[in-house]
């Protein structure tokens, strides 16, 4: 049965096969060829384990799969008459023409996200590619999606909403997260990225950010009860407000906490390398700088419970993005000691991390559609 020591030998084994590729494809001479090589690869093994994927693989997958069939033996009428996150259900409605059978489903929504994620990193990271997908699976920014099936699809168009921050294009900014809203309504939170966009970035700022995000923690019960009153009317997200979810508190775990260490790490590092007055030159860096700061706010925030995980889910992946254009900088200006410390300081706990959950309890317990 899919678990978590399931999703931790997945995310091992890509781990090691993202630094493995990205380690060879270092010996090409062309830093072009390098970078189309690697976006190939790389999308093709992500889509391979999350398109190509058995109902059991995901905590929720079965689940997805049996709500397939069902809204591809429904009516559109009947669908259009839900009141919550069509979007999804249209989607379903509409790949049952091709099949009722679930592998459509994974097979199209693995596509598309694995496509989008790809492309993003390869736009923004072209020759450190390999470094910032490491990071992101290796603190399970992808693997967590093999169970968030809507949120995949969610974020995918919330990725593609971001160079329309950039452009303050703000119209389709809008029409991208309203319709990401109809996948999964938890992507409404992604507005927040309006108006920090207009915020500089300092020095001060951030040190006074990571000063409210601590000072906020013993408040937590009251944040919780204040985003609790905002969502009345989304009854099946109170699930995650449910005494049997409090009652798996993750803050108290140690395991947790350390999670919340490697993220903040990622998210500092820039910061730490002298890449703050870079930021503060850019447009498009400012938007993924705050994008990764509320990374952090919402993981110091799920301390409590899991309903801010679920929003945390939607930033991380900028945060890495923003560490390998750091280490880009760094290497452009030819400060390579800065550069293999840096790369290291961060790249080595994470692989450390994942093979010490590996080693505590291994298990591989993975399936594709035709086993």
């Amino acid at each position: 049965m899919w678990n978590a020591s399931s999703l931790t030998s997945l995310n091992l084994f890509l781990c090691f096969f993202i630094g493995i590729v990205t380690l060879l494809l270092c010996m090409l001479r062309s830093k072009a060829d390098a970078a189309r090589i690697s976006a190939g690869v790389f999308f093709l093994l992500l889509f391979l384990f999350m398109g190509l994927r058995s109902s059991n693989v995901g905590t929720d997958a079965l689940n997805y799969a049996n709500m397939y069939f069902s809204i591809s033996q429904t009516s559109l009428t009947q669908i259009l008459a839900i009141p919550l996150e069509r979007g999804f259900f249209v989607w379903c409605y509409l790949l049952g023409f091709i099949s009722s059978y679930y592998p459509v489903l994974f097979i199209a929504s693995g596509l598309v996200f694995c496509l989008v994620l790809i492309a993003f990193l390869y736009k923004e990271n072209q020759n450190y590619l390999g470094v910032a997908l490491f990071v992101f699976v290796a603190l399970n920014g992808f693997g967590i999606y093999l169970s968030a099936l809507r949120q995949s699809l969610a974020f995918s168009l919330l990725i593609l909403s971001v160079p329309f921050v950039v452009q303050k294009r703000w119209v389709i900014f809008t029409l991208l997260v309203l319709l990401a809203g109809l996948f999964h309504t938890s992507a409404y939170i992604f507005f927040l990225i309006v108006p920090l966009s207009f915020v500089p970035f300092t020095k001060k700022i951030g040190f006074l950010l990571i000063f409210l995000i601590l000072l906020s923690l013993p408040f937590r019960h009251v944040i919780l009860d204040f985003a609790t009153s905002l969502l009345p009317q989304y009854q099946h997200y109170t699930d995650y407000l449910s005494s049997s979810y409090l009652g798996q508190i993750q803050g108290f775990n140690l395991g947790y906490l350390l999670v919340i260490l490697l993220k903040a790490m990622v998210v500092a590092a820039p910061w730490a390398m002298g890449f703050l007055k870079e930021i503060q030159k850019s447009r498009h860096l400012t938007v993924l700088v705050w994008l990764s700061v509320l990374s952090l706010a919402f993981m110091a925030l799920s301390l409590e419970t899991r309903i801010f995980n679920r929003l945390e889910m939607y930033f991380f992946l900028f945060a890495c993005v923003l560490y390998a254009k750091a280490l880009a900088w760094l290497r452009e200006n030819r400060l390579n000691q800065k550069f293999l410390f840096y790369l290291l300081a961060v790249t080595g706990p994470l692989l450390m991390y994942r093979v010490f959950l590996f080693w505590k309890e291994p298990i591989w317990d993975y399936f594709f559609f035709w086993q």
